[in-house]
C-alpha cells in the first residue's frame, strides 16, 4: 500500500469515527453495541465500518479514533487486519450493493423510531413535512437475522428512500455522506415522535 492510499484510508476511517461521535452526541447511539456507522469510498469500493463492540474497552463511543475503524473491500475481505468489523457488516454491504447512490449508513435504535418499528407498520403520511420530503418510510416485519433473505427484505423496503424501519432492529438511514445520513435518521425520529404524540390526542388524519 503506497502512502497516498494509506492517507486516503485514514481520512475515511476518521470520517467513520467522526460519524460515531456525532451520532452518540446527538443521542442516536446510546453505546457501542447499539448501532454502527459505515462509509464507502466510491472510487475504490472500500467500506469503512465501526469496529466489533468489545474489541477495545471504551467508556463511550467518543473514545474511538479513526485508526480503530475496520476497512473491507466491497466483498467484505479485510483490507486492514488490525481491527475486526461490526458483526452487521454484511447488512451494510447488502445496502451498498443495492444502492450505488449511497456512500454512508447509520443503523441504530432511536427511541420513537424503534417503538414504531415494533408495530410492524409503515409510517403513514400525516405531516405536511412528509409530503414535502417525498419520503415514504416502510417497515421490515421479518425477525432480524444475518441471512441473505433478511438483507433482501431490508433493501426491498428501503427502496430509493432515505430510511427504513426494522422490527426488533431499530432504524437504518442512508445518504451520500455521514452527516446527511445522521440528519435523515434525526428526521424520521422526529416524524415518529410527532405521530406517537399525536395519537395521544386522537386518531391522526392521514393525508396521503
Amino acid at each position: 500500500m503506497n502512502k497516498k492510499d494509506a492517507y486516503k484510508i485514514k481520512l475515511f476511517q476518521d470520517e467513520v469515527a467522526r460519524g460515531i461521535h456525532r451520532a452518540y452526541e446527538g443521542g442516536f447511539l446510546a453505546n457501542e453495541e447499539l448501532g454502527e456507522v459505515s462509509v464507502r469510498d466510491g472510487e475504490s469500493g472500500y467500506v469503512f465500518i465501526s469496529i466489533k463492540p468489545g474489541t477495545f474497552y471504551v467508556s463511550d463511543p467518543t473514545d474511538y479514533h479513526g485508526s480503530d475503524m475496520a476497512v473491507v473491500t466491497a466483498e467484505g475481505d479485510l483490507v486492514t487486519e488490525v481491527t475486526p468489523p461490526s458483526e452487521f457488516l454484511d447488512l451494510h454491504l447488502a445496502v451498498y450493493r443495492a444502492r450505488p447512490d449511497v456512500n454512508a449508513i447509520l443503523h441504530s435504535y432511536p427511541v420513537f423510531s424503534s417503538l414504531w418499528a415494533q408495530r410492524k407498520e409503515n409510517i403513514p403520511y400525516v405531516l405536511a413535512e412528509q409530503i414535502e420530503a417525498s419520503t415514504a418510510v416502510e417497515c421490515v416485519t421479518m425477525a432480524p437475522s444475518k441471512s441473505e433473505e433478511y438483507f433482501a427484505e431490508v433493501t426491498k423496503k428501503l427502496k430509493q428512500e432515505a430510511c427504513v424501519l426494522m422490527y426488533d432492529f431499530g432504524a437504518l438511514a442512508v445518504a451520500d455522506n455521514i452527516d446527511n445520513a445522521i440528519n435523515n435518521l434525526a428526521w424520521i425520529e422526529s416524524v415518529t415522535k410527532k405521530y406517537i404524540m399525536a395519537e395521544k390526542l386522537g386518531e391522526p388524519i392521514k393525508i396521503g
